[in-house]
Formats: C-alpha cells, sequence, structure tokens
C-alpha cells in the first residue's frame, strides 16, 4: 500500500512553518522545491522564501505532518492543516493559503453587514 504524506517546510532558525505540501516521496519532493527554488526568479512567495534561505547558506526542514493512506484523506487533510495553521497566525507562502484568506475576508465581511 502507497501511504501518502503532508509536511511542512519550516525555517532553520525559526522553527516556524511557511508551506505545508503532500507528496508519497519526501526525500524527492524535498529535492524538487530546493532545485525549483534555485532555478527560478519569480514572485512566487515560496520560491522567494525558500531563496531567502538558500542565501544564508541553509536549507529549510522538512517536518513530517501526517501520513493518510487515500488521495482523497490526503486533500482534506491538508487542507485542514492549512486552514488551521492560518488560524494560528502562519504565515504560509501556499498559493491556497491566499485563497483561504480572501474566503475568511468574505465571510467576515457577510457576517459584520449581518450585524452578527
Amino acid at each position: 500500500m502507497t501511504n501518502f504524506y503532508i509536511y511542512g517546510l519550516a525555517d532553520p532558525e525559526t522553527k516556524m512553518i511557511r508551506y505545508v505540501g503532500q507528496t508519497n516521496n519526501l526525500k524527492r519532493r524535498f529535492n524538487a522545491h530546493i532545485q525549483e527554488a534555485k532555478s527560478y526568479r519569480s514572485n512566487n512567495r515560496k520560491i522567494n522564501w525558500i531563496n531567502s534561505i538558500l542565501n544564508r547558506n541553509l536549507i529549510p526542514e522538512m517536518i513530517l505532518l501526517d501520513e493518510c493512506e487515500s488521495r482523497e484523506e490526503l486533500n482534506l487533510k491538508e487542507k485542514e492543516i492549512i486552514t488551521t495553521l492560518l488560524e494560528c497566525g502562519f504565515d504560509l507562502t501556499n498559493a491556497t493559503s491566499q485563497v483561504v484568506r480572501s474566503v475568511r475576508r468574505f465571510h467576515f465581511r457577510i457576517a459584520s453587514s449581518l450585524n452578527f
């Protein structure tokens, strides 16, 4: 049976998680993140963050957050973890974290207009 993993990439000095992802091969995915950051210069928050660490002659730390047995469970758990970390104030670089923040602001505006 193939295991799937949810992982975080953390700053090696602050230990704060800045990215949450999923894979079935942690080592391969970690190396892909490093190579992607070294190969591209862009406005992508994740790439810029990884490059800021590499420029300090450090590498991000990969932290195993959860293991899942199916892709369905994997996708649900990853969203739950991202949402929880954002609610706790983590400054994630995930593209999906921007969507979650926007949805949260939208819901807040609706609730405010209804005088809850």
